[in-house]
């Protein structure tokens, strides 16, 4: 049998489960982690990792634009959910995190914050030998 790393993109492959599940909430680390399980052929091949890459939620202040009063984004219901689901799936069986750096942009044209993401864009791929 051939071993096998599957590379995850977490971002993508976060809204191409959601929609294939239908689901109306982003997929917890459960689901992330048995469908990225079944990206592998079980018959000719035994995964030795999953590289799971994405990146952490960003946790700066910035001003609002328009009303100018300081956000925490750290203190948000989605960071904090965010670093749960990294925590929790950092911890699973076969899987190395590898996550990145968010950094703000600037304010977008609607005027809400824009966040770059300073980790490698690598797409579900096998390696195969």
């Amino acid at each position: 049998m051939k071993k096998t790393a599957i590379l995850i993109d977490g971002e993508f492959f976060s809204i191409a489960l959601r929609h294939d599940l239908k689901l109306k909430r982003r997929p917890n680390a459960k689901e992330i982690y048995e469908h990225a399980l079944r990206l592998a052929d079980f018959h000719t091949e035994e995964v030795w990792r999953i590289f799971y890459y994405d990146s952490r939620p960003y946790i700066g202040v910035q001003r609002h634009p328009v009303t100018h009063h300081d956000i925490s984004f750290a203190h948000t219901p989605m960071a904090k959910a965010r670093e749960v689901f990294l925590d929790d799936l950092g911890q699973m069986d076969l899987v190395a995190l590898r996550c990145g750096k968010a950094q703000p942009r600037g304010a977008g044209p609607t005027g809400t914050m824009r966040v770059r993401s300073r980790v490698g864009a690598l797409v579900s791929a096998g390696r195969r030998g």
